[in-house]
């Protein structure tokens, strides 16, 4: 698969946010023997489907996601004292979501 790009069931071309999952992902394909089974490839199956099932009405599914980001333990705030260059990093990154 080195050079080639890879399709969702739905034809989305299968892109993911980061080299550990694309990595894992590889892992799965290097496994296969002769038959492909898409349950013996769980980091496959779930970065297709959330491809696919978010493709066509994105909106919904940011605005579900939207209403947990003020309580979300990856968007809890640096102490502006203790660390001020990532506590500015945060307002820039974060202070238009925790606004809505």
């Amino acid at each position: 698969l080195v050079g080639r790009l890879i399709q969702t069931p739905m034809g989305h071309t299968l892109a993911v946010p980061s080299f550990l999952w694309a990595h894992q992902i590889a892992a799965e394909w290097d496994a296969v023997q002769s038959l492909l089974q898409p349950t013996q490839m769980p980091c496959m199956t779930l970065s297709c489907t959330v491809l696919d099932q978010t493709s066509y009405h994105p909106e919904i599914y940011q605005r579900q996601v939207s209403k947990f980001v003020p309580t979300d333990t990856l968007c809890y705030w640096a102490d502006p004292v203790e660390d001020r260059v990532l506590r500015q990093r945060q307002e820039e990154a974060w202070l238009r979501i925790h606004e809505r």
